[in-house]
């Protein structure tokens, strides 16, 4: 396991220090307007992204047999092809609603299907290397996907520096890292013939539970996530969103990358102990949170302490409210940071339900914290966040005890999958 966490670890911070290295000349080739133009971008992709392929790619750690294995592919493909104009309409929709920051250069329409049809693909195509534990081909993908946006980016800036460059970049990354995946992954991901009709809509009767409840859930994380922001800069303006926004990037992304980079190598790891059923996965939780919040005490403490005098030096002294809002967001990122690489623990237990309620708790907080917020006027940001950072700080707590005590308990199963030691026990669908 070391071994896949230094071999993803290195792609994710290769991959950052590329994309922040380049950052400062590409906020020079591009406005203000044209990151905001793409932040919006983002941040729609982020929750419609959800739809795809209804989270059906994320049974493809779980069946045994290939030929299995190749219908959920295909079937993620059916459902990304199928439902990208969808989609691209209902983004369409979004961008005529009239919420702040929604509207967008037309030509931005007419990127939505190549946009969705290339992020679905790609993440179906994410979860094959953490089936196959090919963890080096997972980081050489994050490598490639970053490199494709900087050049890319970089480039269109000279000729034509607007939002629409930016987009075309993103996708245009997106592209290249789908293109590192499947060219390792091939055989692997379709294998023996095209599947028939009947095979497909037995594969989505099988794996029903994750549109049925994964889909929900991980929709509600996408949503709350993309909440935060519009918010801060409804209720406390365009001047503060963008003391958030500084803070989120280089504290919050940073965190959420990394997390995100060590959870592809947890996932095939405690996936890989659930099938042997020797009560092994409990104990690779255990050890994988304690030493993620060991390695993150030393850094929160440093930033909780200078942030503000680290702001002014780094980014100007214009940026002190970030500083003071770092100080406050750090411990959510550190525990955002602990949570991230075990992120699939319930899913992987036949838990949905339990994952379901979570994240449904996690939104509904988010929107009370916020309208109460509202409702008694507080105009103090320094205080809203703080509400909305103990209670996402308990929210996350909540989520490590559920996951210990369900993987203490899990008999062996993976979602769907029966334990090799006895044949005749049913999955537990809760």
């Amino acid at each position: 396991m070391l071994r896949g966490i230094l071999a993803v670890l290195s792609g994710a911070i290769v991959s950052q220090a590329i994309g922040i290295g380049a950052l400062p000349l590409l906020a020079r080739l591009y406005s203000p307007e044209a990151f905001g133009a793409l932040q919006i971008y983002m941040s729609a992709i982020g929750v419609l992204m959800m739809f795809t392929t209804l989270r059906y790619e994320v049974a493809i750690l779980l069946p045994e047999d290939r030929t299995e294995l190749a219908h959920l592919v295909w079937l993620c493909v059916v459902l990304n092809v199928a439902l990208t104009p969808l989609l691209a309409l209902l983004v369409w929709a979004w961008t005529r609603s009239g919420i702040p920051g929604a509207a967008l250069d037309k030509l931005w329409y007419w990127l939505l299907p190549p946009a969705f049809l290339v992020g679905g693909l790609l993440q179906t195509w994410t979860y094959l290397p953490i089936r196959l534990r090919d963890y080096p081909a997972s980081a050489r993908a994050k490598l490639a996907q970053t490199l494709g946006y900087v050049s890319a980016a970089g480039l269109l800036g000279l000729f034509n520096p607007s939002s629409l460059g930016l987009i075309v970049s993103d996708i245009a990354g997106r592209t290249l890292s789908l293109a590192s995946i499947a060219r390792l992954t091939p055989s692997e991901a379709i294998y023996g013939r095209r599947p028939r009709l009947a095979d497909l809509v037995r594969t989505v009767r099988r794996f029903e539970h994750y549109p049925l409840f994964v889909f929900p859930s991980t929709l509600l994380s996408a949503a709350n996530a993309a909440l935060v922001p519009y918010l801060v800069f409804w209720l406390f303006g365009l001047a503060s969103a963008g003391q958030y926004a500084l803070v989120d990037r280089s504290i919050g992304l940073a965190a959420g990358m990394l997390g995100a980079a060590l959870s592809q190598v947890f996932t095939g790891e405690f996936a890989e102990r659930l099938r042997a059923a020797d009560g092994s996965a409990n104990r690779l939780f255990r050890r994988t949170v304690g030493v993620l919040a060991a390695i993150s005490i030393g850094p929160v403490l440093l930033v909780a302490i200078f942030a503000p005098q680290l702001f002014g030096v780094v980014f100007g002294a214009q940026w002190a409210l970030a500083g003071e809002l770092a100080r406050i967001m750090v411990f959510v990122a550190m525990t955002s940071f602990v949570t991230a690489p075990v992120n699939m623990v319930l899913l992987l237990c036949s838990r949905q339900r339990l994952q379901l309620a979570w994240q449904a708790a996690n939104f509904v907080t988010s929107v009370l914290v916020w309208g109460l917020v509202y409702l008694l006027e507080y105009h103090d940001l320094l205080w809203a966040i703080g509400l909305y950072a103990a209670c996402a700080i308990l929210l996350n707590l909540v989520f490590l005890v559920m996951a210990d005590r369900v993987s203490a308990t899990a008999p062996g199963n993976l979602a769907g999958q029966r334990a090799p030691t006895d044949h005749n026990q049913r999955p537990n669908p809760s």
